[in-house]
């Protein structure tokens, strides 16, 4: 009699758990309907909206084009040089570079005058150290 009156008991207790197990169940489902679907003030489920693909690609496109107009807004345009003041530079430069050329048969000397002056401050850079170590 004992072992009928314990596994009565024992069946009772399994009950009892699996009676707070389904009640846990319960809570669980209806936590992922909350999150899931949202609950109203009320407290019925109410379904989520769904955007379709199409929905996004048009707000997408919508805020691309919109963000196109800031930026384009904001660009600066470029100054363009006409061909002839491209011309009168380009001419000038051969003119400049002619005169060093020029300057520089006339000393016959294979360096140019800023190598020259570089040179001569670079030797006395060099004799006042000289001087200071003596």
């Amino acid at each position: 009699m004992d072992i009928v009156k314990a596994l009565k008991r024992e069946e009772r207790k399994i009950e009892k758990s699996v009676k707070n197990g389904m009640k846990h169940l319960e809570a669980l489902r209806a936590s992922i309907k909350v999150f899931a679907g949202g609950l109203v003030g009320n407290g019925r489920l109410v379904k989520r909206r769904k955007m379709s693909a199409a929905g996004r690609l048009a707000i997408s496109k919508a805020t691309k084009a919109r963000w196109a107009k800031v930026r384009a807004a904001k660009a600066k345009p470029r100054r363009k040089m006409s061909a002839a003041g491209r011309a009168r530079i380009a001419k000038a430069q051969k003119a400049r570079w002619g005169k060093v050329r020029a300057a520089k048969k006339a000393s016959g000397s294979t360096m140019s005058a800023a190598t020259k002056a570089m040179l001569s401050k670079a030797a006395k850079i060099h004799a006042k150290k000289a001087k200071k170590a003596a």
